[in-house]
């Protein structure tokens, strides 16, 4: 098997428990090594279960990541996330560094101000209730 079909194929099993919809909150959980294979396939996967929704928000798990992606993997996460129609992104990391901390918020001023970093998934889910109200 060619590397590049091994890393797809894998990429595919990765996105299988990874991305669901559960009612209009699309829930992604980053996987500990992101590659350009996992992105591609894992934000095919939102779009797939997004289309045909109104007004939905993506919760973005990151407690499996230790380290940055490389540079081409964060520009292809951040041309993805801005391509998608997600009423509001929340990212959260019970466990984040102060390092990771600041590099998570100089991509969500990238990304735009539909978005926020949160400490936890409660925090998040609950500026998803103040939207919803909004």
């Amino acid at each position: 098997m060619k590397a590049g079909t091994a890393a797809a194929s894998l990429a595919r099993e990765v996105t299988a428990d990874r991305v669901a919809l559960e009612d209009d909150v699309l829930i992604y959980r980053e996987p500990a090594e992101t590659t350009l294979e996992t992105v591609a396939t894992m934000m095919a996967r939102a779009r797939e279960l997004t289309r045909g929704v109104d007004r939905w928000f993506m919760l973005v798990d990151l407690s499996e990541v230790h380290r940055h992606p490389p540079p081409r993997v964060l520009a292809s996460i951040i041309k993805n996330v801005r391509g998608l129609e997600a009423r509001y992104i929340a990212l959260f990391d019970d466990g984040a560094s102060a390092a990771r901390t600041a590099a998570v918020r100089f991509v969500l001023r990238i990304v735009g101000s539909r978005s926020g970093y949160f400490s936890s998934a409660s925090e998040a889910r609950a500026a998803f209730e103040a939207r919803r109200r909004s």
